[in-house]
């Protein structure tokens, strides 16, 4: 709003109806709707570099998975970097922290790092939830952190809100996972007593060529595999599917093919009998 008066824009043109606030020093039409990415940007234009973006607003900034009702707020969460008042005020929640954040660079905006919008998340998601954005940060060929430093950071802020859970939550965090579905069916699988799968392993055909399966038993020579809705609609995909199904078995694995429509304790099931089938015996 100073940018368009110090242009010449009256203030009064400021105050139709035609525009509306979203946050304080801020104009926009009324006709549109500003998503989440362009009230950072609108907000960003009128701060100091004193303020950063944190919280859930950092986590959608890093393309966390969250809750849906984190997920469909609307606020923003803006950090004071050096202690000082938080911001707040329609549309702004404010947070500060005592410790010495190292800001990084996210969609052209300052955030806080992956790490660090993690453990602040920490005291208002479950567990599993946790889990799920966890793996984001370590997630298969996009990476945000490494797992030592998770546990560096989590070393480091003993005592604080939701350290509990993210200590809970770290122990069962793993690399390589692409989504938060399959992050769940790993956590149902490995709770139902069976072993832990690696996610989207390597698996060498007999031709040379490699494939990654997106839940692998290597010992078993088994993979299990989430079947998406294409092969409906796209001949060529469901070609290519079936191939590499026909070249898994020839090359010895097992592959346990499963949708979304399935509910975890028929994936657990299908699981256990395809590995007792292979050889596996519980303890």
């Amino acid at each position: 709003m100073a940018d368009a008066v110090a242009s010449g824009v009256p203030t009064q043109r400021l105050r139709r109806g035609d525009l509306y606030a979203p946050f304080h020093g801020v104009r926009a039409p009324a006709s549109t709707h500003l998503d989440g990415l362009e009230l950072a940007r609108a907000f960003a234009a009128r701060s100091t570099d004193e303020f950063v973006f944190a919280h859930a607003t950092a986590a959608k900034l890093w393309d966390f998975p969250m809750p849906s009702w984190l997920e469909r707020g609307t606020d923003l969460h803006v950090l004071h970097l050096r202690g000082g008042r938080a911001p707040r005020g329609r549309g702004v929640v404010g947070h500060k922290t005592s410790k010495r954040l190292v800001p990084e660079r996210v969609e052209g905006l300052d955030a806080t790092s992956p790490i660090d919008t993690w453990l602040m998340l920490a005291p208002s998601l479950t567990v599993d939830e946790l889990i799920v954005a966890g793996d984001r940060l370590l997630q298969w060929r996009g990476e945000l952190a490494t797992k030592e430093a998770m546990d560096d950071a989590i070393r480091a802020r003993t005592g604080a809100r939701g350290i509990r859970n993210a200590r809970l939550a770290f122990d069962e965090i793993r690399a390589g996972s692409r989504s938060p579905r399959e992050t769940l069916t790993r956590l149902a699988i490995t709770r139902g007593g069976l072993p832990e799968p690696t996610l989207n392993a390597p698996i060498v055909l007999l031709n040379g060529n490699v494939v990654h399966g997106d839940l692998v038993w290597r010992s078993w020579r088994l993979v299990l595999e989430y079947e998406g809705e294409q092969h409906l609609y796209d001949d060529a995909q469901w070609a290519s599917d079936l191939r590499r199904y026909n070249d898994l078995s020839a090359a010895g694995w097992v592959t346990i093919r499963i949708t979304k429509r399935m509910l975890p304790p028929e994936i657990v099931a299908a699981t256990a009998r395809a590995l007792r089938s292979r050889g596996w015996r519980a303890r």
